[in-house]
């Protein structure tokens, strides 16, 4: 049995007391809680990247899904799936665990951006705090943490130029075989014997490109940063702002390299 089945395991036998058997709710999260250890074990394999973003595509879906339909309770004025799910989410077993908590947190983040939109829908939205207050300005401080949300690997394709020019004389009737801007005539053609031989020459400046084209992977992290969060009053419609005081924290999502890139191929 791998990681993945046993975390699985232990996440349903934390599920059995807050859902009932038969409710759609709680199939729905365990098959998602599934998908999302899948998505987990594609990363450590190191799956193609196009197949890794068909199932985050997927998994988006399947969030939007879950939360869509308790949002639309709670819009008919029935909290009963709400409270279902926010019961099982403040437990200290489960919010305290990155692994268990991760997949219901794309399910939350939805929930949560909808019901403070139904508060106030002009402000700006910094996560993990709220909207903010029109009285206010806002601004982010000191670094608080760091959560890592997962690792992946990114295929990177670059092309790097060298150009390199040389003067020489050059007949005058090869300088057409060259493409546009290679070949830059600097002087006047003249007359020379080469070889014994009379030839109309110009002097040239030749530029030659060189070109490749590398491609590397590099291991990527989406980390979660907390900040802390500070606001001061406004006045005379913000012509003049008042003391700053640390209201909260808040937290910006950010994909990051954590090593030097590894060379797969090179083209010339």
């Amino acid at each position: 049995m791998n990681k993945a089945t046993v975390l699985l395991l232990a996440v349903i036998f934390l599920f059995t007391p807050v859902f009932s058997a038969d409710s759609t709710l709680d199939t729905k999260v365990f098959t998602f809680i599934d998908h999302c250890f899948g998505y987990t074990e594609m990363l450590y394999q190191q799956k193609p990247q196009a197949e890794i973003e068909k199932t985050l595509d997927s998994l988006n879906a399947e969030a939007d899904s879950i939360s869509g339909a308790i949002i639309s309770d709670l819009e008919k004025g029935d909290s009963s799936t709400y409270d279902q799910f926010v019961s099982f989410y403040n437990r200290p077993d489960i919010h305290e665990c990155l692994e268990k908590r991760a997949p219901l947190n794309l399910i939350a983040d939805r929930i949560i951006e909808f019901k403070k939109a139904g508060r106030e829908q002009t402000g700006t939205l910094f996560p993990g705090y709220g909207y903010a207050d029109s009285g206010y300005v806002y601004r982010k401080g000191e670094e608080l943490s760091r959560e890592v949300v997962n690792t992946f690997w990114k295929q990177i394709e670059e092309t790097f130029e060298k150009s390199t020019r040389y003067y020489m004389m050059m007949e005058v009737s090869l300088t057409a075989n060259f493409k546009s801007g290679t070949v830059k005539k600097v002087g006047s053609p003249v007359s020379m014997n080469v070889g014994g031989n009379i030839k109309e020459v110009v002097e040239c400046e030749v530029t030659m490109k060189e070109t490749i084209r590398t491609t590397c992977r590099v291991k990527y992290e989406n980390d979660k940063v907390w900040f802390r969060l500070y606001r001061a009053a406004k006045y005379l419609g913000g012509l003049w702002i008042g003391d700053w005081e640390e209201c909260g924290r808040t937290y910006e999502m950010k994909e990051e390299p954590t090593g030097l890139p590894v060379l797969e191929n090179t083209t010339t």
